[in-house]
Formats: C-alpha cells, structure tokens, sequence
C-alpha cells in the first residue's frame, strides 16, 4: 500500500499531488532528506495541508515503530492523526516563526526549539518554517540553526515554506532540497532591461581595465550602479544569487548580497551598502 492514498488525496491536491507522489518515492526507498524548502507561490494553506499529510504519516500509530520503508497510509482514527487533523498533537508540529509583535524570527526562539528537539519524544517531529525568507528567516536566527539541520535530532524532519527560493538565505538553501510548487515562476527568472544593464556595467569591469586594482574595479563600479533604484539593485542581486554555484567559497558573497538586500529593504542609503560588498576580489 502506498503511504498517501491517491483516491483520497488527488482531488484535494490536484496539481500539488507531485509533492506526495515526490513523498512517497522518498518513503519507498527509505530516503528522507533532513530539511526541504515547499517553493512557490501557492498558498501557505495548501503547505501546511501537504505538511499536514507528511506529519500523519511519519506520526499514525500503525506507522510509529516502522521504518520509512515500511509505512502506510495514515489511519486518520488514532489519537496521533486525530491530535494533528485538530492542530492538538503535544509534540508536532513545531512552528518556528515570529512573534506577533515583532517582523523577523528571534534568535531566542530558535533556542527554544533547539531545546524541545534536544528531549527525547516517541514521536517523529517535524519543525515547520512557514516564512523561510531571509526578510523573516534572516541571518542570525539562520546561522543558529544550521548544524541543527545539519544534524539533526533522530526522527526529525524540517519543511520550510517560501514563496521563491531565491529569497531564502543561501546557507539556508544549500542544506536543504528544493520542491516546487505550482506555479514555478521563479525557474523562469531572467535579467529584465535593467538587470542587463548592471550586468554590462560589471562585464565592462570584470574584462577590461586590467591595470586597475579589484579595490579600485569596486570603487567605480559601486559609482556607476548606484544610480540604479533599491528595486533594480535587489533584482540585480537575486539574479546574481541564482546564478552562483553555492560552494564554501561563494557562500560569503552570497550572505552579502544577501544581507544587502535585507538593508536595502530597510532603506538604508544604496550608495552604503553598495560599499559594503566585495564585487571583485
């Protein structure tokens, strides 16, 4: 028996069903990555339902000493689906987000969950970020988790949501698997007019010049782009990012570009935070 039930679930999914048939190859071949980014622009309803679904059955007590291989669709009767199904179950979910009061996920709560994932628990628990974006998810509270997705607890599983993959900090993305949800318009992205623009005014540097300096290639490049609008400039960088192939050597680039979009959002002066960015090296 397959651990999702197609009768039961396709008609609820339609073109998100992939997401559950994804799911089950996973179950099958006892393959289930530590942590995986639902990306896309459906709604955070339909991911917290595909979640939902996820959590039943690594959690269904017919399914609660097997191993991944072995398990079935959930029975939706005992106490673990019926706690879940009615957002009651004392072990999972656990939601990592922000306060209502405050605009980012707070480094305090990322201990917190660190703490509940260090007791033990017969439960399998699965720890759902519903806004993985760096503009809530940003880099401090990031940092603090990563060896926790790295390594993480026994029977844990980490399902963050974001609406582009290319808004979620690179540290973040290159430990996790990537599962689009439709409509993917971000597998699509391309340098509009403006981006292209950039991009000229960078090759122009990158390729020629050679006498100058990578100090002085920044300089004049920083006094060229910073004309560009905090919009043009933060599509610049996303497509920068998307293009970059993430190794330990351009995760540093990564951050700061990533950490410059967040100021840039933050109305800090473009020309500032341009200067804080090693272009060339």
């Amino acid at each position: 028996m397959k651990p999702f039930s197609e009768s039961e679930l396709k008609d609820t999914f339609q073109k998100n069903f992939h997401i559950l048939e994804f799911f089950d190859a996973c179950f099958k071949k006892n393959q289930l990555a530590n942590a995986y980014i639902l990306n896309g622009e459906s709604s955070l309803e339909e991911k917290q339902n595909l979640s939902l679904e996820i959590n039943k059955i690594l959690n269904c007590k017919h399914n609660i000493s097997k191993s991944l291989a072995e398990m079935q669709t959930a029975c939706n009767e005992c106490d673990s689906c019926t706690w879940l199904m009615n957002k009651e179950h004392p072990k999972t979910p656990l939601i990592l987000g922000r306060e209502e009061s405050s605009k980012t996920i707070k480094v305090a709560t990322v201990q917190k969950l660190q703490e509940q994932l260090s007791q033990s628990s017969p439960y399998f628990r699965v720890i759902v970020i519903p806004e993985a974006d760096f503009q809530v998810f940003s880099k401090h509270p990031a940092n603090a988790l990563l060896k926790s997705i790295e390594e993480p607890h026994p029977r844990s599983l980490f399902l963050l949501f974001s609406r582009s993959k290319y808004n979620v900090l690179g540290t973040i993305k290159s430990r996790c698997q990537v599962i689009n949800i439709e409509p993917e318009h971000e597998e699509n992205i391309g340098a509009d007019e403006k981006t292209s623009k950039i991009l000229e005014i960078y090759e122009k540097y990158k390729t020629q010049h050679d006498d100058f300096s990578p100090q002085i290639k920044n300089k004049l490049f920083i006094e060229e782009i910073a004309k560009f609008t905090k919009e043009e400039l933060i599509n610049y960088f996303d497509y920068n990012i998307s293009k970059i192939q993430i190794s330990k050597e351009s995760i540093c680039f990564i951050e700061s570009l990533e950490e410059a979009k967040l100021k840039l959002n933050s109305y800090v002066n473009p020309k500032a935070v341009l200067n804080s960015i090693e272009f060339f090296s």
